[in-house]
């Protein structure tokens, strides 16, 4: 079924960069102005995201369209295979159980950073088609993807600021020689979290998880229970990066997160971790771990 509807109302090895515009350079709040986000507990046998768990519902019948903007508040886009891109100029938007098929420069689902809020996508697929190494699946602010089933493009899902990610697998990035590509990757936001993915990059990328802060710090970030594999530097660069315009990360929290070796025997080719600022103020490591159990201290 395809349905419209609308309301009324209308980082020892090199840093990397994942690239993009300065679009994220507003001061940001100080901690007291952010609501605190509740530390889940980590299963006891976690069971992580794959395509089987995400993506497009079994039995959902899906509606073929082309690529559309949507700038009306309130619209809901459910079961569609979208062949092109979605561009997102309005707030309070869903879209559900449907697949986009394609790649744009800022995501086959864009987001903007112009202020859209209550963006909630959930069990869909985007599929990049490997068509554009450079280009995003899906970014950049004010969303939550939940249960989403991401993979074949150039970076996977960009953040700035005010994004939830959670319950998603996000996999298979194309891989091209010198590329500096992450599975997920911020080069400065806030108010952003992450909890409970299945984030892997074949060892020809750069890292599974790259939060770097080129044009504003990262701070008020929590990374929980998630899984990371891969990158041809680092799995993760957690923020406080030296020689970025913004080298500390302040209230960035690691939480009970595993690293697995499917790509590096230490999960990517220098190591699990770099960049943490363990004295940076508000930030915490703590339960975070190989599959196999042997600790990762940054």
């Amino acid at each position: 079924m395809f349905l419209v509807t609308r309301l009324d109302d209308g980082t020892d090895g090199p840093a990397e960069t994942t690239g993009g515009d300065d679009e994220s350079a507003a001061p940001a709040p100080t901690l007291d102005q952010v609501d605190a986000v509740e530390v889940q507990a980590l299963p006891t046998a976690p069971a992580w995201p794959d395509s089987s768990t995400t993506g497009v519902p079994d039995g959902v019948v899906l509606t073929p369209s082309s690529g559309f903007d949507i700038t009306d508040d309130g619209t809901v886009i459910d079961g569609l295979d979208i062949t092109g891109c979605l561009v997102v100029r309005a707030d309070d938007v869903t879209i559900r159980n449907s697949r986009i098929r394609g790649s744009c420069g800022a995501g086959a689902i864009d987001t903007g950073t112009n202020g859209q809020s209550g963006i909630l996508i959930e069990d869909v697929e985007i599929d990049g088609l490997g068509e554009n190494p450079d280009g995003y699946l899906l970014g950049a602010s004010g969303f939550t993807c939940r249960r989403c089933d991401i993979h074949s493009g150039g970076n996977g899902i960009r953040i700035v600021n005010d994004v939830v990610i959670e319950d998603s697998y996000i996999h298979d990035i194309v891989n091209v020689d010198g590329a500096h590509f992450t599975a997920i990757g911020s080069n400065g936001g806030q108010r952003i979290v992450l909890r409970h993915n299945n984030i892997d990059n074949p060892a020809g990328g750069s890292a599974a998880l790259g939060l770097y802060g080129d044009f504003a710090p990262i701070q008020n970030v929590l990374v929980e229970n998630n899984l990371f594999n891969g990158g041809n530097s680092y799995a993760v660069y957690a923020g406080a990066i030296g020689g970025k315009a913004f080298p500390d990360g302040n209230n960035v929290r690691f939480i009970d997160n595993r690293w697995g070796r499917e790509y590096w025997d230490l999960s990517a080719q220098y190591g699990p971790v770099s960049g943490f600022g363990a004295n940076d103020p508000g930030n915490e490591w703590s339960g975070n771990e190989f599959l196999d159990g042997e600790i990762i201290e940054p």
